[in-house]
């Protein structure tokens, strides 16, 4: 079966009932396409793996894993201050494309209320993580195909994001 818009649809429909209002405890890499976030709640805890490889890009709960981390990254740098710690307040599927909208509110050591964005698109061979401020001006990315990664791609990104704030 393939991975389409369709069956992503349902992958986020599931993702909203299980992990919305949950926080962040802790985010690391796994491997060199492996991120694990440590999600939990009052009620429960949980683990959303995102796997970034070209051959294989996918989004699952797990709620066991061994937890052998890799060296930091300034991509996982950048996550860690950002949205380490905060609440995820919406889960959206972006115009029905293999595009995951992960809405994240994050109080930091000022005690001031910071609203940011997630965009995980898992579309095969070029699987995109990207860290946005609430405006959706880009703070960080991680992309799986440089070359293939054009200014023509990154152009139809932002026209889609923008389209979101939109609706």
């Amino acid at each position: 079966m393939s991975f389409d818009g369709i069956i992503f649809n349902k992958v986020t429909n599931l993702l909203k009932n299980k992990i919305l209002n949950c926080r962040i405890n802790k985010i690391y890499q796994s491997s060199n396409t492996d991120y694990i976030f440590n999600l939990y709640s009052h009620s429960f805890s949980t683990n959303l793996i995102i796997s970034v490889n070209n051959n294989a890009s996918y989004i699952s709960l797990v709620n066991d894993i061994n937890e052998e981390k890799l060296e930091i990254t300034h991509f996982m740098s950048i996550l860690y201050h950002h949205i380490n710690n905060g609440v995820i307040e919406d889960i959206n599927q972006i115009n029905n494309d293999r595009v995951l909208k992960l809405s994240i509110n994050k109080i930091n050591e000022l005690g001031i209320s910071k609203n940011y964005n997630f965009y995980i698109e898992l579309t095969g061979k070029v699987t995109n993580l990207i860290l946005t401020k609430e405006d959706n001006t880009i703070i960080t990315e991680k992309n799986t195909d440089v070359d293939f990664y054009s200014d023509y791609t990154k152009a139809g990104f932002i026209e889609m994001m923008k389209s979101s704030m939109a609706q």
